[in-house]
């Protein structure tokens, strides 16, 4: 009988590969007693706003995290500049924002854009997942 280990890097590549038609995640969310619970999320877009949102449960009120971007022409195309996260206080530290950034790169990379990062939290998401497929999209 043999007994087959998937390494690390080729289980990325997977799911790298299926995460980019489908946002749908799994993140740590708080409850209303405080303890924490898996709860699926979805990245949404609004491209007429330049904003990629995630809108969670948070006590019974909803809470809006997003990614807002503009689209700019330029002589080498089309350049989204991604100048702004936020994620509410009671979602931080949970990765949502990271579900935030990988939209918004995926969507570069479909849509194959350049990405102008003046979003200090994308900046750093970038050093942190360099992947060519981002990289070479950074102007």
């Amino acid at each position: 009988q043999c007994t087959r280990t998937m390494s690390f890097q080729k289980l990325h590549k997977l799911s790298t590969f299926y995460s980019r038609s489908l946002f749908t995640r799994l993140i740590m969310t708080s409850t209303k007693e405080g303890a924490s619970a898996t709860a699926p999320i979805e990245v949404l877009h609004d491209e007429k706003k330049g904003e990629f949102y995630i809108e969670m449960d948070a006590g019974g009120k909803t809470s809006r995290a997003y990614l807002q971007y503009t689209s700019q022409g330029g002589d080498k195309g089309e350049v989204l500049d991604m100048y702004h996260t936020l994620v509410p206080p009671e979602f931080r530290g949970k990765g949502v924002a990271k579900h935030l950034a990988k939209a918004a790169f995926d969507h570069a990379v479909k849509k194959d854009v350049s990405m102008r990062l003046t979003c200090s939290y994308l900046q750093k998401y970038a050093q942190d997942n360099p992947t060519p497929e981002y990289t070479k999209r950074i102007v």
